[in-house]
């Protein structure tokens, strides 16, 4: 189909889907541009996959990635020059409409956002969530999102004592309005392609703390400037890092303050910038026969 519809240049997404690309163009001299949209290391392809994909890249005109740290990976069978750095842009409604919260009014909550996977770390977060608020049983947490891992973490939080100040309300419609009712927000990851939960929440101008898990974290906060990273899978280092925004307000605020204006940097206008510079330049040594 694309060497009938001979486009300027052609963007694939996810492995599959560029593996599959890059063999559709083979011959035609379209210029192809291929992204990685996770983490290439922890979310390992089938193997007849895998070697596609290291034989075929290079063929691509361009690679893009999310993060610095992937970068590694990829120039083990890709060339330096092919490979570029395009974070996620940050996209956030323009008006927050009020809904109805599933945590009782008055309650200062800790907010966090994703599938209900191994891979967010969410046992991690109720562990450490039991542990910040050991003398503080006023706190609440609250997890959006949804996925296989929902009657294991609802059963640890009866475990550990801790299941009536913990709100699990599936997919939520408007998760910015959350955001916003929260004192701070936890990533505990243990892994992320491109966390844009944690954007989002920077972006809501509430502290934030974050697993310092490959890949993206620590390419995005800046250690106690606009949020707290923790050591990965640390639950004694997360807990001490809660609890310590559960004491101070200040703190919480001011690192709040500082997010929001920090991810501005991860705009639509800047990120797509960025894409079209790199479109303009593959475009430029296109050559179809």
């Amino acid at each position: 189909m694309l060497k009938y519809l001979r486009p300027d240049v052609a963007i694939s997404f996810t492995a599959r889907m560029n593996v599959q690309n890059l063999i559709a163009v083979h011959g035609t001299g379209i210029p192809i541009i291929v992204s990685e949209r996770n983490n290439p290391i922890a979310q390992r392809q089938p193997l007849e996959w895998e070697v596609l994909r290291k034989n075929l890249y290079p063929y691509a005109s361009a690679l893009v990635l999310q993060t610095r740290s992937v970068r590694r990976w990829a120039q083990g069978f890709i060339s330096g020059e092919k490979i570029h750095v395009i974070p996620n842009p940050l996209t956030q409604e323009n008006e927050i409409s009020e809904e109805i919260s599933p945590c009782p009014k008055g309650m200062p909550i800790v907010c966090s956002l994703g599938r209900l996977t191994r891979s967010k770390g969410f046992d991690i977060l109720l562990k450490s969530f039991s542990i910040a608020t050991a003398d503080k049983p006023q706190w609440g947490l609250l997890i959006m999102g949804e996925g296989e891992e929902r009657r294991f973490l609802e059963e640890m939080a009866g475990t550990l004592g801790i299941r009536e100040r913990v709100f699990f309300p599936g997919r939520v419609k408007n998760p910015s309005y959350q955001l916003n009712q929260a004192k701070f927000f936890v990533l505990s990851s243990r892994h992320e392609g491109f966390p844009n939960a944690l954007l989002e929440a920077m972006a809501a101008g509430i502290a934030a703390i974050a697993a310092d898990c490959p890949f993206g974290p620590s390419e995005i906060i800046t250690h106690d400037v606009d949020g707290l990273l923790v050591p990965n899978e640390d639950i004694d280092s997360l807990s001490r890092s809660m609890h310590l925004l559960m004491e101070d307000r200040e703190k919480r605020e001011s690192l709040g303050a500082r997010a929001r204006k920090n991810v501005k940097r991860y705009s639509p206008d800047i990120v797509m910038a960025q894409w079209e510079e790199l479109i303009s330049r593959v475009t430029q040594v296109r050559e179809i026969p």
